[in-house]
């Protein structure tokens, strides 16, 4: 399932990319059974400018995905059969889904929203417990008012931070602030949040593979 986050639907294009990659994957690689890509449209719960009722909206949202995947439950699925990816507020969307499904297969949250959830209690906010295996993508993990967006903090099982996970390469200049951003419509700290977007899809498509290493630690 495809989460997205405030001020997003299931209409933007990113989302249909990500469903043409996930798609793609699972016919490249031995899945074992039909594989459905259900992307979550919660546009109405959030819109812009009101990012305080979005977030309280998450909560909400993320009971209706667990009760339709209860229902999916019932006509033989199974908990291991869900994977939920959510961006931005849509990643606590997935976490409270699967605090109310438990044992759920996987999360992957990307760039999970930081206002109103990073610092908070695990039971508020997207956090390991919510599947067997939760990672998360960090792109923009810097403070709020110099155009951070997305939780610097470990919330899941495996953390990536691709280039540190504050700022991303060939985004634009962020220090305008998120805020000024929201005001203004400029958007530009978007880049460095949404950047998380393109690294997932890209890392679930046979033609992109990423070479990693291992390290002895991450300094």
């Amino acid at each position: 399932m495809i989460i997205h986050g405030f001020g997003s639907s299931g209409k933007r294009s990113w989302v249909g990319k990500m469903v043409e990659a996930l798609l793609y994957a699972t016919s490249s690689f031995s899945f074992q059974g039909d594989v459905n890509v259900i992307v979550v449209d919660w546009e109405k719960g959030a819109t812009l400018p009101n990012y305080l009722q979005a977030a309280a909206n998450t909560r909400l949202v993320g009971k209706q995905v667990a009760l339709m995947m209860h229902r999916l439950m019932n006509h033989g699925s199974l908990p291991k059969d869900f994977h939920l990816v959510g961006f931005s507020l849509g990643a606590h969307v997935a976490g409270f889904a699967g605090s109310e499904v438990q044992n759920i297969s996987r999360i992957t949250g990307l760039d999970p929203a930081a206002p109103l959830f990073e610092g908070y209690q695990e039971a508020v906010r997207l956090d390991s417990s919510d599947a067997q295996l939760v990672d998360v993508i960090h792109s923009n993990g810097e403070s709020f008012l110099k155009g951070g967006l997305g939780a610097f903090e470990p919330l899941g099982h495996i953390d990536y931070y691709p280039n540190g996970g504050k700022y991303q390469l060939g985004c634009n200049n962020v220090f305008i602030g998120a805020i000024t951003d929201i005001f203004l419509g400029n958007w530009h700290s978007l880049c460095h949040h949404r950047r998380a977007l393109n690294f997932f899809i890209e890392s679930v498509s046979p033609r992109c593979p990423f070479p990693a290493f291992s390290c002895e630690s991450y300094e």
